[in-house]
């Protein structure tokens, strides 16, 4: 809906509310790239200010590999650039997460199901909804005998250039293990939500939760 998701001052909002709408207590929004643009390899970075911490919040700024219709998740491979879940620890309001998900039996139509994960996570010293900031990857083909890899980073630098020398890099992984090639076969599209609750967020959504918005 116009109300969850609307650009407005050159910022992408991203809108969730505790509202009573269709039978369910809370409305929020997520917005997709699928079939406008994709990409493999280079720097996938945006800027985004983050809601102040509140329990049961989970903002995200994601990737999925463009043949998921084919052949389903997790084969398609997901690349999570950024994740913020909010718990009941206020730890987690600092905290920012970046995971990749894929199937280590493969990445074919009709491989069996295994699914497989990988990811590490920064605590910072202040919320990360404290101020703007760069999210990102720097996705990097095979070069010689080093395989391709992932790096994600983030920057507090968020009007600057987030090269090596003016980034925080926290996270690493080579993309040639058994089923990784959902990550170097093809392009991967953009998404950018705000959810509210969710099954593995210990302590349920904070009661005094009215409105929070997610900037990009």
């Amino acid at each position: 809906r116009e109300d969850n998701l609307f650009v407005r001052d050159g910022n992408l909002h991203i809108v969730a509310k505790r509202e009573d709408y269709n039978g369910k207590a809370y409305t929020s929004g997520r917005i997709n790239s699928k079939g406008k643009v994709s990409a493999r390899y280079g720097r996938m970075e945006a800027r985004i200010k983050l809601p102040a911490g509140a329990q049961g919040q989970f903002p995200a700024f994601w990737m999925m590999g463009q043949n998921i219709d084919a052949v389903g998740w997790p084969r398609c491979g997901e690349i999570d650039i950024m994740e913020q879940m909010c718990n009941n620890n206020a730890t987690s309001y600092r905290r920012t997460m970046s995971t990749l998900h894929w199937n280590a039996n493969g990445s074919f139509a009709g491989a069996a199901y295994s699914p497989a994960d990988y990811g590490q996570n920064i605590v910072l010293n202040e919320e990360l909804g404290a101020r703007y900031r760069i999210y990102g990857i720097e996705w990097v083909p095979a070069r010689g005998n080093n395989p391709p890899k992932i790096i994600g980073y983030y920057s507090d630098n968020a009007e600057g250039n987030c090269d090596a020398n003016n980034r925080v890099e926290y996270f690493w992984i080579n993309l040639d293990g058994a089923g990784m090639d959902c990550f170097t076969a093809q392009e991967h599209y953009f998404l950018l939500n705000f959810a509210v609750g969710a099954w593995f967020i210990e302590g349920g959504i904070d009661p005094n939760f009215g409105s929070r918005e997610m900037l990009v």
